[in-house]
């Protein structure tokens, strides 16, 4: 009796097969349908073989005693993250064997498939990793491009790093409770003051006011102010602040600048924001940093910012184009250094005096109320503050019906315990207008000169201050203020004109065509003597007012005093 054998193979790719993206292991099943299984395989190539040759003899066993019939098979292969090449490589081989011994179609048929899908495998792998390096680039990217908001500070947690986490806690509260001042939108303010349609004499904010506020942010933090090593803050102790706490704006005799301390940027951050502190000396925010509000001269922090301009308001910044030549002098100031009072920083003392600064100060902090001269805006960068303003007039109603209850105290003081009882007891708010707003990252906020102030830092806080032009005679009109002034009755700032010139005050008021009542002169000049006791603080005066002449002069600015000043 002849036998004959005849195969057929139909190859069916499992619905199941499915190559992991992490190669933790992928699986093609080619079992058959009685679940027999091939054991003693040494590796995934050589299991295959093996199946194949078991299910032949098993295909002819079955050919002489029963009828043959169609049989499906579904061979398992199972492929570990680091066996990918070599099982490729493998069934390379296993398919050149394949083709050399002349096996059939259906045989190579598996044995390519099971190489396309390896191969398929890797494609798609080497795929993914390059879209995921790609998407991972454009993140990096857009990082870059906006990087989203920084904190000026990072206070410590429960696990903190002494040395790089540097910050005080905020207070708690929200602050003003409803905005009491006019806002504007960013992008209208511009052509409003343009065309004369804003109140220069109320303090205004405008909402997000500032488009690089986050390019700010990254620029400026404490970390970053900690590595300047030029710069000098001009610090006051808290017991020296305490004392100088006055509603009367009249300077006292002596040498007051000489009262602070121009401390390195790291002690300050020791004194006030925590640095290096251990969690039983940790300062919290008010009576403990309500002092540590602080001001540094652009030009100290970043030179290249000297002449930069807050956008709403760049139309009121006629003293950028000032600052770079004022910076520039302070700079060789060095050299008369032996003309002043003995242990005078002349050069932090003259860039003290810049258009432009950045104020800075730990969760609690603000000083007393008072007033500016000249009018400015601040732009917050890091931060919440709560501004208070109110009129000249106002306030000095408010202080004579309420002298018992608002005393000259730090911004923390007035709103935690004084703000309250003026509104409920001496009609503040309803008799007596004031003004009242927070001031969030991005605003920016227009104080007239003149106007009674304090701030708040709700959380540690970092701004940008700037100077700007509203009156009248425009920027040599400004300068010509700090030298002579006698409207203002302030010694010796409204007068610098006649000691700088060794006139009596009657005399230099005639040759700037100002009259100065005769009896207000001999009580002024009696004064001089105490301001200027000797040589050092008389060439002290003349050299600041170089600061403010040299520049002015070089910039073309007309209308001012300086060429009478400086010529002899």
């Amino acid at each position: 009796m002849n036998i004959y054998c005849i195969f057929f193979f139909f190859f069916k790719q499992k619905t199941a097969y499915e190559m992991l993206r992490s190669l933790v292991g992928s699986e093609m099943c080619i079992r058959d349908r009685y679940q027999r299984r091939v054991r003693g395989a040494t590796s995934p190539a050589m299991r295959l073989a093996q199946s194949c040759l078991l299910l032949l003899t098993a295909a002819c066993v079955l050919a002489a005693t029963t009828p043959m019939q169609t049989q499906n098979y579904y061979v398992p292969m199972r492929v570990e993250p680091d066996e990918f090449s070599t099982t490729l490589d493998h069934l390379d081989k296993l398919m050149q064997f394949a083709k050399d011994n002349k096996m059939s179609q259906n045989t190579q048929m598996w044995i390519r498939t099971a190489s396309q899908k390896v191969r398929e495998t890797l494609v798609n792998v080497d795929k993914e990793q390059a879209e995921e390096r790609a998407s991972k680039e454009i993140e990096e990217k857009k990082k870059k491009e906006n990087p989203g908001p920084t904190a000026f500070t990072v206070v410590a947690g429960h696990s903190p790093d002494f040395t790089q986490q540097i910050g005080v806690k905020r207070l708690k509260g929200r602050g003003a409770s409803q905005s009491r001042v006019k806002k504007y939108v960013a992008d209208k303010l511009p052509g409003l003051l343009k065309a004369g349609k804003v109140d220069l004499s109320k303090p205004f904010i405008v909402s997000a006011g500032e488009a690089a506020v986050s390019d700010l942010q990254h620029k400026f933090t404490a970390l970053k102010l900690l590595e300047n090593k030029q710069a000098r803050v001009r610090y006051l102790s808290p017991v020296k602040a305490k004392e100088k706490r006055s509603f009367d704006k009249q300077a006292e005799p002596g040498q007051p600048e000489l009262e602070y301390q121009f401390i390195t940027t790291e002690k300050y951050l020791v004194n006030c924001f925590n640095l290096r502190a251990k969690p039983d000396f940790r300062r919290m925010g008010g009576t403990q940093t309500e002092h540590c509000e602080m001001a540094l001269p652009v030009s100290m922090v970043d030179p290249n910012m000297t002449d930069f301009q807050l956008r709403p308001t760049a139309s009121l910044a006629g003293f950028a184009a000032l600052e770079k030549q004022r910076a520039a002098f302070a700079g060789r100031a060095k050299q008369l250094e032996h003309l002043v009072p003995e242990g005078m920083s002349l050069e932090s003392s003259l860039r003290q005096e810049a258009s432009n600064q950045f104020v800075f100060g730990p969760s609690g902090s603000g000083e007393q109320l008072r007033t500016e001269t000249e009018s400015f805006v601040d732009g917050l960068v890091h931060g919440k503050k709560r501004w208070f303003l109110m009129s000249p007039e106002h306030f000095n109603r408010l202080r004579k019906e309420a002298q018992e209850v608002l005393e000259p105290a730090s911004a923390f003081i007035f709103f935690e315990q004084q703000l309250e009882e003026l509104i409920e007891d001496y009609d503040l708010g309803s008799e007596i207008p004031y003004f009242d707003v927070n001031q969030l990252p991005g605003d920016v906020i227009y104080i007239p000169g003149g106007m009674i102030m304090t701030s708040l830092s709700y959380q540690d806080s970092f701004s940008y201050k700037q100077k700007v032009i509203t009156q009248e005679g425009g920027l040599g009109a400004i300068i010509n203020s700090k030298f002579w002034d006698p409207q203002s009755g302030e010694v010796p700032r409204g007068f610098k004109y006649a000691v700088c010139r060794d006139l009596s005050v009657a005399a230099a008021g005639q040759q700037l065509g100002v009259q100065v009542h005769p009896q207000q002169a001999g009580m002024i000049e009696q004064v001089f003597g105490q301001f200027f006791p000797g040589i050092e603080q008389k060439n002290l005066m003349i050299i600041q007012i170089l600061a403010e002449c040299a520049p002015a002069l070089n910039a073309g600015i007309t209308g001012t005093y300086c060429l009478s000043l400086i010529h002899i």
